[in-house]
């Protein structure tokens, strides 16, 4: 799709592949309160989708929209004064949706900055604040999906931070790490199972500062709920808060487990959220099957190179970490692959 620099109504393209929209403005949409799947940007059945740089203001539902598809970019963009900033979602849970959402600003509207469900997301190094409709907004919302990760974003003066839940699809395979979470009028991070299951959520390393409650875990009804939360900066008093009935707190299935390096090497047991303790500097991770995905967690400060460039770790440059950082990787079935750091 060709870029555009002119102010227009509406792009709405359905059912294409490799599809790019690039520096487009757009602005003044009328609200349609007949229907959800409405928006300044609206992509739905595609495939390869791009959005990056553009400028949404004032459109109504959401400012973009992309729905039904998959392998989904959307970055560097500004969205304001939509219901939902940016919203990915789907009704066909079969299907994987491979999204990332990364380097938006997402500013006062009246519902939820970014709203994304489905499986394989990622959302990091966003800014996203003031979205309230003044009691449900939240500045990242998921409805459901698994392998999800939520990672060096920063949440100012929602209503609610992160929320996860509201029973549309069963949730697995949550990381929310790294983020600054301040300032909204409700919770920092709300997770709502109610009759779905919700399991492997792991909230670690944060900063979850002046918010009405740090984390707010509500009771599920449903299979399972599962939940591992350490090292998040917060100010004196209860951590999670909730009767969390339903709920099982730990490290499940190898999520949260603690591992120090010998010799520069880890051995992680699969898809997981790992802290890592001690000094050392780690130059190798055993091999896992392809599209693993591992986030790790420092608890000090690297006193050398830190995990370091080379061998069958492919970084960014060398991550030389201090307390409370974080790396996420994913593994090729030999490498392991930097998707995104964040120095908190």
């Amino acid at each position: 799709f060709p870029s555009h620099d002119t102010s227009i109504n509406a792009l709405i393209l359905s059912g294409s592949r490799s599809l790019v929209f690039r520096e487009c403005k757009i602005r003044d949409i009328g609200y349609d309160n007949a229907s959800l799947n409405t928006g300044g940007i609206l992509a739905s059945s595609g495939t390869q989708i791009v959005i990056s740089g553009c400028t949404v203001y004032n459109t109504g539902r959401s400012g973009i929209f992309v729905y039904e598809s998959n392998h989904i970019t959307i970055m560097g963009n500004s969205v304001d004064s939509c219901e939902n900033g940016i919203r990915i979602d789907r009704t066909d849970w079969s299907l994987p949706m491979y999204a990332t959402i990364t380097g938006n600003t997402v500013s006062n509207g009246y519902g939820d900055g970014i709203r994304a469900s489905g499986d394989f997301v990622t959302v990091s190094g966003n800014q996203i604040y003031k979205n309230t409709d003044g009691t449900n907004g939240a500045g990242i919302n998921t409805a459901g999906g698994k392998n999800q990760t939520f990672t060096g974003n920063t949440i100012t003066g929602n209503v609610v931070g992160i929320r996860l839940g509201f029973e549309q699809a069963n949730t697995d395979k949550v990381t929310i790490s790294g983020n600054t979470i301040t300032d909204n009028t409700s919770n920092g991070v709300h997770l709502v199972p109610s009759s779905k299951s919700m399991t492997n959520v792991v909230i670690v390393g944060n900063n979850i500062i002046g918010n009405a409650s740090v984390i707010r875990v509500e009771n599920c009804t449903g299979p399972a709920a599962s939940l591992f939360a350490a090292h998040n900066h917060h100010a004196p008093g209860t951590h999670i808060i909730g009767t969390g009935t339903g709920w099982a707190f730990g490290s499940p299935n190898g999520y949260g487990e603690t591992l120090t390096p010998s010799a520069g090497a880890i051995t992680v047991k699969g898809d997981g959220v790992y802290g890592v303790s001690g000094t050392a500097d780690i130059t190798s991770i055993n091999a896992c099957a392809s599209g693993t995905k591992i986030t790790l967690y420092f608890v000090s400060a690297a006193a050398g190179t830190g995990v370091t460039d080379g061998g069958n770790l492919k970084l960014n440059g060398n991550f030389v970490y201090t307390a409370d950082d974080t790396i996420t990787l994913v593994s090729d079935g030999t490498n392991w692959l930097e998707v995104c750091r964040s120095v908190n």
